[in-house]
């Protein structure tokens, strides 16, 4: 029942004009995390682009920024909270509109990959407003929700251009019968 009820909380919402601010918003905030990048961190590669990374890396990242880490907290906390979100809620009206109530359970992987993509922001803003010069052992938990991020990130990809082909197939299928 509570599958059901995200189901029809995402139907609801999959209206052309929310369909469009999601995809504005998440166009604006791949200018913004562009801009970020070549204003304060051309050379480094953060937290959030890493696959996974170990206590040594961060705190190896964490003294390159210096100062600059402040920047990359601040925008953890406003455009890496905006983005997941918008780009969740877009997934999971897709994968609610290509594969119906019966596999309303698939929206499982959009809630997860904005779950822990927050996770890790949260866990970035801690280490970088704690950092000492020294490693942290947050820095494994941060990583394996910055890798499940990654893994449900792309499990909703693809649910979403299956969910977009079958719906192809089944549309001339019915149309040649």
């Amino acid at each position: 029942m509570m599958f059901y009820d995200l189901y029809r909380f995402f139907t609801r919402r999959s209206t052309w004009p929310i369909v469009g601010l999601l995809v504005v918003v998440i166009m604006l905030s791949f200018q913004a995390f562009a801009g970020r990048r070549a204003a304060y961190f051309p050379d480094d590669q953060l937290l959030d682009d890493r696959r996974w990374y170990t206590p040594a890396d961060v705190s190896q990242l964490l003294s390159d920024l210096g100062d600059r880490r402040y920047i990359y907290g601040a925008t953890e906390l406003t455009l890496d909270i905006i983005y997941p979100i918008c780009y969740g809620m877009l997934f999971a009206i897709l994968i609610s509109q290509l594969w119906g109530p019966r596999r309303d359970w698939m929206l499982l992987a959009p809630i997860l990959t904005v779950f822990f993509d927050l996770s890790e922001n949260i866990l970035i803003v801690y280490m970088i407003s704690s950092f000492n010069g020294s490693e942290t052992n947050v820095a494994w938990v941060a990583s394996v929700c910055t890798l499940a991020k990654t893994l449900f990130f792309l499990l909703s990809l693809l649910l979403i251009l299956n969910g977009g082909i079958l719906g192809l197939f089944r549309t001339r299928y019915n149309r040649n019968r």
